[in-house]
């Protein structure tokens, strides 16, 4: 299926959609982002938000450059594990991350927030907390009294 959008092209789309598969993955508890409609709601934010359009638009473009350096590819055409291995570089910070992962690094620990975000206000994500919003409720839950040593601690 093609997924034209004014601003945004399908090979960024299907990155994206891809992004959003390795930051949330199908378990056995639940469906994965992209089964939730998180890149659907991603496209709509990019669609409506110059300030959110160029974000993405930059970090994609980082991203595949960044690949293209490292495999000759493009991310979305790269192998899975050469995927793999350029997310864990951007993934996991170290003490003192180059110059070059900076914009990456900073990339994507914003779209890890965005992807948990949209599942988590997503149907499936509120399905997956088990909340059930708004309840009536016969009595006012009661906090647990604190503990004598909380009591010291706490004034």
């Amino acid at each position: 299926m093609t997924h034209n959008h004014p601003t945004m092209s399908t090979a960024q789309y299907e990155t994206l959609c891809s992004l959003s598969e390795y930051i949330l993955p199908a378990d056995e508890r639940s469906c994965s982002a992209r089964e939730a409609g998180v890149p659907e709601f991603l496209r709509f934010l990019h669609s409506n938000s110059t300030a959110y359009r160029d974000y993405l638009h930059e970090g994609l473009a980082w991203l595949d450059t960044y690949c293209l350096k490292k495999t000759g590819r493009r991310f979305i055409e790269a192998p899975c594990s050469s995927q793999r291995a350029i997310l864990t570089e951007i993934a996991v910070r170290s003490e003192s991350p180059t110059e070059e992962l900076g914009h990456g690094i900073t990339f994507f620990a914003a779209l890890r927030k965005d992807v948990l975000s949209a599942f988590f206000t997503s149907q499936i994500g509120i399905r997956d907390l088990e909340y059930q919003g708004n309840v009536a409720l016969a009595q006012s839950p009661v906090c647990p009294p604190l503990r004598r040593q909380q009591r010291s601690e706490h004034g």
